[in-house]
Parts: C-alpha cells; sequence; structure tokens
C-alpha cells in the first residue's frame, strides 16, 4: 500500500441505528464522547471526531410510519468500531475508566493486542456491540 499526503477523498458520514429507547440509546453514546447535534422525538444525531455523525432512530417512531422508505431503514449493522485518538494501552484504560465513571459497563481490555491494537467491547441499551480501539491513524492529514 502507498501512502500520499492527500487528504482522502471519502470518509464515513454516517453510521445508523434503529434503537428501542432513543434516549437511553442517547445517553450511551454520549458516554463515550460523541457530541449531539441534533435531536428530534424520534431521531438523534451523534457527532464523532471528523465529523461523521451517528443516527439514532426510535424503532417504531413517527418517521418510520411515514410510508417513504429510507435508506437507513435496512438492518441494523452488527457492530460499531470507534478508535480513540492515543496509541498505548493506558491511554485506552484512562478512557475506559472514564466510561465506567460515567455509568458505562464495558468488558475489560483484550490481554492479546489485534493488528497491534488494543481493545475492549461494551453493548449498547439494544446489545449492539461497540468496539474501542487504540488508534492507527497514520501521521497523514485526515
Amino acid at each position: 500500500m502507498t501512502e500520499t499526503a492527500a487528504r482522502p477523498p471519502v470518509g464515513v458520514g454516517h453510521m445508523a441505528l434503529t434503537v428501542a429507547d432513543l434516549a437511553a440509546s442517547r445517553r450511551f453514546y454520549a458516554a463515550f464522547g460523541l457530541r449531539e447535534v441534533g435531536k428530534g422525538d424520534d431521531l438523534a444525531v451523534l457527532e464523532l471526531r471528523g465529523g461523521t455523525h451517528l443516527l439514532l432512530f426510535q424503532r417504531g417512531g413517527p418517521s418510520s410510519e411515514s410510508g417513504t422508505e429510507s435508506p437507513f431503514d435496512r438492518a441494523t449493522p452488527p457492530a460499531i468500531d470507534l478508535m480513540i485518538e492515543g496509541r498505548t494501552f493506558e491511554a485506552l484504560d484512562a478512557y475506559r475508566a472514564a466510561l465506567i465513571a460515567g455509568g458505562v459497563h464495558p468488558d475489560p481490555i483484550d490481554q492479546k493486542r489485534y493488528f497491534g491494537h488494543h481493545l475492549f467491547r461494551a453493548r449498547d441499551p439494544d446489545g449492539n456491540d461497540v468496539t474501542v480501539s487504540t488508534s492507527h491513524a497514520s501521521n497523514l492529514p485526515i
């Protein structure tokens, strides 16, 4: 793979989940440090570093009854993979400790490293897996 200094032409714009309890899911993802940038009766929009948005749709909410098919009406993805800025076990451990202090109950950090990453998992209020790992971002502009 060749690295170039050019900024990648695309990034992840949105991730979407349909959830049973919008308020509980919004609190869960906010505990990870996501910034709430929009909300409605059946939708919450939370922002990650880099401008990616996590869209949370209330299952059975008014917009799901509009009769208009949305690209977000598909099956829920099996997992969300988040990456902190830090690259060390200690950085991940500090992040995990802050989650615990905020009321999230993540699994312990895996003893094994995966492709050079330390990671742990948590489950959101709907049981979706959330993996949090140390950074693998290059030093190039993103």
